[in-house]
């Protein structure tokens, strides 16, 4: 495997393990978001790595813009307060001389009613207070994680508990947010290129960092993960998760990194290991001897060589037989001795 696979194959197992830790994310298109029947659907934020969603759309360049389409669905942060910050947009707009730019294709957010009517859509007069319409475009990924001023965004500056917020964000403190975005009924062209993307946030109260949340500008504290992922979840202009100031913030420029990036780097540097462990594995098996019987024990092999050691024919007296002795004199013969007398 050569650097450059090594290289590839880490940024996608990174990207993969970073994305489907800190967010959920759901496509516009999804029935979970635009529902085709008439209940409204409820996308809900926990905490933690639990505390953020993206929506993006993969559609509305398929459009033809003969009919208008509408989609309404609620974000609910439960007790904690819910941010939502337009990261990518690029929706039409009708622009005259001498008049202000009007919306054809729109975001807006309110707070949602916690009716029974509302559930199914249904909306008495007057009873939503809905935010001015986004539209135009919007692209945070060159801005060096920075809301949109007032100047590049909506002509009204909006605040939060004294804080300046970006053009591009909206802030519910009671956790729950309707969300309307209107497509209009004019035809789309190629050029015309739609695109939104949104990032929805769950957050504490706070006046000072408190355990697993961090402060990210005024009087908002959101998951501390969130910090320096390349997404910005903060409203504030001055202040954002992205884009670090503030002494709270420079306070934690040398502290190491927390859960999320340990969680990144253990389920990477396993892989890797793993990885390691098999090549070392295979090359011992290879070359060690794994493939050849392995050798008996040393007193087996005692043992082997004794029973092994060549034995005697069956035949064959263990004990050498003694060499034959040399044959002693036999005493003379009787006729030598007693030689018998002639007769008379």
């Amino acid at each position: 495997m050569n650097k450059g696979s090594v290289i590839f194959f880490y940024v996608i197992i990174c990207s993969i393990v970073k994305q489907g830790y800190l967010y959920t994310e759901y496509l516009l298109e999804n029935d979970n978001v635009c529902s085709i029947l008439f209940d409204k659907r409820i996308l809900n934020l926990g905490y933690e790595n639990k505390s953020g969603i993206i929506i993006r759309e993969n559609f509305l360049k398929g459009l033809s813009g003969k009919h208008a389409w509408d989609c309404l669905f609620t974000v609910r942060g439960g007790s904690a307060g819910v941010i939502a910050v337009i990261q990518k947009m690029k929706f039409r707009t009708n622009r005259t001389e001498g008049h202000n730019a009007s919306c054809i294709d729109f975001v807006q957010f309110s707070p949602a009613d916690k009716t029974i009517l509302s559930q199914f859509n249904i909306e008495l007069a007057n009873s939503k207070k809905w935010s001015e319409p986004f539209c135009g475009e919007v692209n945070l990924s060159g801005r060096d994680g920075k809301n949109l001023p007032a100047s590049e965004g909506k002509g009204v500056d909006v605040f939060y508990e004294d804080s300046l917020i970006g053009q591009n964000t909206y802030v519910d403190p009671n956790g729950l947010v309707d969300v309307k975005i209107h497509i209009g009924s004019q035809p789309i062209q190629p050029s015309d290129n739609l695109r939104l993307e949104i990032a929805f946030t769950s957050f504490q109260n706070c006046k000072y960092d408190m355990g697993s949340y961090r402060k990210c500008g005024g009087p908002i504290c959101i998951w501390r993960e969130y910090f320096e992922d390349s997404i910005i979840n903060c409203p504030f202009v001055e202040c954002t998760d992205e884009n670090l100031c503030g002494s709270d913030s420079n306070d934690h420029k040398g502290i190491a990194t927390g859960l999320g990036t340990k969680v990144l780097l253990g389920a990477v540097a396993g892989i890797f290991t793993m990885v390691f462990v098999l090549i070392i594995f295979f090359w011992t098996f290879h070359y060690c001897g794994f493939l050849c019987s392995p050798k008996p024990p040393r007193h087996l092999a005692e043992l082997t060589i004794i029973e092994e050691a060549p034995r005697p024919p069956s035949c064959t007296p263990l004990n050498a037989a003694p060499a034959p002795q040399e044959e002693k004199d036999l005493p003379p013969a009787y006729e030598t001795l007693f030689p018998s007398a002639p007769l008379r």
